[in-house]
């Protein structure tokens, strides 16, 4: 996350900056031992190694961070990308998009657009979701309902091949499980600010205000990102039999209608069975 910060020109308080120094440090010498792992388990048995998780999201932060990429071992890196790029096929469309930022920081764009085709390849669609993941390659994380795959496609397609339609409908998608869930870790929300920040085009600013004619009334939301609006009609208002609802504006809008109905309990004929009842239907292919 520091690294994210950084390569937005975004400087660190002071404290922050030594914090992040001395973890790179300690990051180097980890991804050291390694790569001496590595080499010596390849001589021994014979068959190519690829890097784990840890070490593709070390070389990720070299590839945002300058400074981390210059401090970092030249030939300790150049054998993890060799042995990242061959075992590619391997991996999650996470661990695909950090390798694919990674590779087009290093100079390798033709393994980076191929990459991020691959990722592409798994995107689905619908008018309100937006454009999403949903396969078993787009696992759930320890940190969140697989918001960090998202977002890392969402920088690989920024980075790579900026297409603002596509990030668009992605954001959408960011935004649809803040209204449907929550974005339910800190790592989470901080994911999803950086996707809405640092990707073009600020969805967070655009209007998309609604007006809906209930029967004579006229219900409007404020004129801002973030307005929100509630009303409750009881009584000979609530007796509409038509509700129009015009949005305006290039952002996102939802709105939704709840309607309630009270009946006097004895008025209420009992269940006629015993209780919960199951049909269950085989069909067999």
């Amino acid at each position: 996350l520091m690294a994210r910060l950084k390569s937005m020109n975004i400087s660190l308080t002071e404290g922050m900056e030594a914090q992040y120094g001395r973890a790179l440090t300690y990051l180097r010498k980890e991804v050291q031992k390694t790569y001496e792992q590595m080499r010596r388990q390849e001589q021994e048995s014979n068959t190519l190694m690829w890097p784990d998780e840890q070490t593709v999201k070390y070389l990720y932060i070299c590839a945002l961070d300058e400074t981390a990429r210059k401090q970092a071992d030249k030939e300790v890196n150049t054998y993890l990308l060799a042995r990242m790029n061959g075992h590619a096929a391997s991996y999650s469309i996470y661990e695909k998009s950090l390798l694919a930022v990674i590779m087009q920081a290093y100079g390798q764009k033709r393994q980076a657009e191929l990459l991020l085709q691959s990722v592409k390849q798994y995107l689905v669609a619908s008018p309100e979701m937006g454009r999403y993941f949903d396969t078993p390659k787009a696992e759930y994380s320890w940190n969140s309902y697989r918001i960090p795959t998202q977002v890392a496609a969402m920088e690989a397609i920024w980075k790579i091949a900026p297409d603002e339609a596509l990030l668009g409908d992605m954001k959408q998608w960011l935004l649809k499980q803040k209204q449907v869930q929550v974005w339910n870790t800190p790592l989470a929300t901080v994911d999803a600010v950086y996707a809405f920040l640092g990707m073009g085009g600020n969805r967070l600013q655009a209007n998309g205000s609604l007006k809906a004619r209930i029967g004579s009334k006229t219900l409007v939301t404020p004129d801002d990102a973030l307005g929100y609006v509630r009303q409750s009609y009881t009584g000979a208002d609530a007796e509409v039999s038509r509700i129009a609802i015009v949005k305006s504006g290039e952002g996102l809008a939802w709105g939704a209608v709840y309607a309630q109905y009270l009946e006097d309990m004895a008025s209420i004929n009992p269940l006629r069975s015993n209780g919960l009842g199951i049909v269950r239907e085989y069909w067999l292919g």
